[in-house]
């Protein structure tokens, strides 16, 4: 395992290790926590922002189903799951 140094205030070093002491965790669980959560959501982020400029990506090629053929589908999904539950 790595060692991480930093520089902090004197008084935010000191509150955070009375707020780890009252969660019963050590500073270093709690860094290690903050620091997989902040990569975590990072990589989340960047999932999500792939996403959208593929789906950008979609619209610009003409890549699209107008509203009113979805709702269509979706009508005739929910009319098929009915007489599905019917016939049970």
């Amino acid at each position: 395992m790595a060692q991480f140094i930093m520089n902090v205030p004197d008084a935010e070093k000191e509150a955070f290790m009375e707020a780890a002491h009252l969660s019963d965790r050590n500073a270093s669980q709690l860094v290690r926590e903050f620091m997989r959560d902040f990569i975590e959501k990072q990589c989340y982020e960047a999932y999500v922002r792939a996403e959208v400029e593929k789906g950008l990506a979609d619209v610009a090629a003409g890549r699209v189903v107008e509203h009113s053929e979805v709702c269509k589908k979706m009508e005739d999904k929910f009319s098929q799951w009915a007489a599905e539950e019917g016939s049970k």
